[in-house]
């Protein structure tokens, strides 16, 4: 480390600059010697220039092809920097070659597992910071982390009856078997693209990316049926209320859920287990929000509703 030190002081910046140091003093000693054989005892120095000529002409070409060579042969070390440059900055980056058996290529594969290694930590605090435990859903941030800008399509936003009297009466491990087993029938009415998660203490939503009204509604409509039919709180059936907004219009989501949310209320208010959609969406002008911090403090848009279906 002495001598790399040394060079440091010179160029604190540059790697190759180093490199090119040494070979340049490298390739010029055997010229630098022999023009002080000449100057010391071998004559005058006109007596040989041809030949001083030729050779410094010869250094200067092996000096050129030297540092060439040698810049092309230190792209591996030039290359594994941006790597970990660019996987600093994005988290991510492409894999280095992997056929090198030398000092580089085991360097280079070094460097390849500690990004795996790295990445497949992140990827797992991700997770584990945007996922329900309890459901295996996302939570409210993986939600939002999902959905970046405005959405087309419905959402629904789902609210477990009674869930409180199924905490007080059967326990807290009871109310859990019960979210869970909702989830689970969440997945299973849901289709390829679509996003649930677990919005609070017993309410979800569910995004349907591109789905309108009437898909929007039936989605809805099966998801309430599976409920019933599959999960129980001890020995009765478990219900759900559905509130249902769609739009064939790009939308912020906190527009979408304050609509399905309003709706959902009003499910429960006519006697729950059952599905109500909002009949019409504000117009974007001066109403819609983007900031889904701000819709949940003002509180939601109450829309004008009507049931989808009733039981």
């Amino acid at each position: 480390m002495r001598l790399y030190t040394w060079l440091n002081r010179l160029f604190p910046r540059s790697f190759t600059a180093k490199m090119f140091l040494l070979a340049f003093l490298g390739i010029h000693l055997p010229l630098i010697v022999l023009i002080g054989k000449v100057l010391i005892g071998a004559g005058p120095l006109s007596a040989h220039l041809d030949v001083l000529l030729l050779l410094l002409a010869a250094t200067l070409l092996g000096t050129v092809a030297t540092l060439l060579a040698l810049r092309a042969v230190m792209q591996p070390l030039y290359r594994i920097e941006t790597t970990l440059r660019l996987f600093e900055a994005e988290g991510a980056a492409p894999l280095l070659p992997g056929e090198f058996q030398d000092e580089v290529g085991r360097l280079m594969a070094r460097t390849n597992r500690l990004m795996l290694a790295v990445g497949q930590r992140l990827d797992a605090s991700t997770r584990a910071a945007e996922t329900d435990p309890l459901t295996g859903l996302l939570n409210r941030r993986g939600l939002a982390r999902q959905v970046r800008g405005p959405v087309r399509g419905g959402l629904l936003y789902l609210d477990i009856d009674h869930f409180k009297a199924v905490n007080d009466d059967l326990g807290h491990a009871m109310g859990d078997r019960v979210l869970h087993d909702v989830a689970e029938a969440i997945r299973a009415a849901l289709r390829q693209g679509d996003l649930s998660a677990r919005h609070g203490g017993e309410e979800f939503v569910i995004l349907l990316p591109g789905a309108g009204p009437e898909v929007a509604q039936s989605v809805a409509e099966r998801l309430r049926q599976g409920v019933h039919r599959q999960v129980q709180a001890g020995a009765q059936p478990v219900s759900v209320s559905i509130g249902v907004a769609a739009s064939a219009e790009e939308r912020p989501l906190a527009t979408l859920l304050a609509m399905a949310e309003a709706a959902c209320r009003q499910a429960k208010a006519e006697g729950r287990n059952r599905v109500v959609a909002q009949s019409r969406i504000p117009p974007p002008e001066g109403r819609d929000r983007s900031d889904f911090d701000r819709v949940e403090a003002d509180g939601p848009e109450r829309p004008q509703i009507r049931a989808a279906q009733t039981r």
